[in-house]
């Protein structure tokens, strides 16, 4: 299924990936779906708050916790 709302930043591209020029703030929610092949999901878990990636093969991966 498609998202509900699409990421709208104050930014530029850039060759090498997206500099942003403020701060990006997330929302707690659920774990998401397994992306597609060659793409990562980054989410935080509302389950404590924890700042994860969700890989294609379905392997989530804690980043950061608060």
């Amino acid at each position: 299924t498609a998202p509900a709302a699409k990421l709208h930043v104050g930014s530029n591209l850039h060759p090498g990936g997206i500099l942003l020029d403020g701060t990006l703030q997330m929302a707690w929610g659920a774990e998401p779906p397994t992306p597609p092949v060659g793409i990562v999901t980054i989410y935080l878990d509302s389950g404590g708050g924890q700042l994860k990636a969700k890989f294609s093969n379905g392997a989530v991966r804690v980043l950061a916790t608060p």
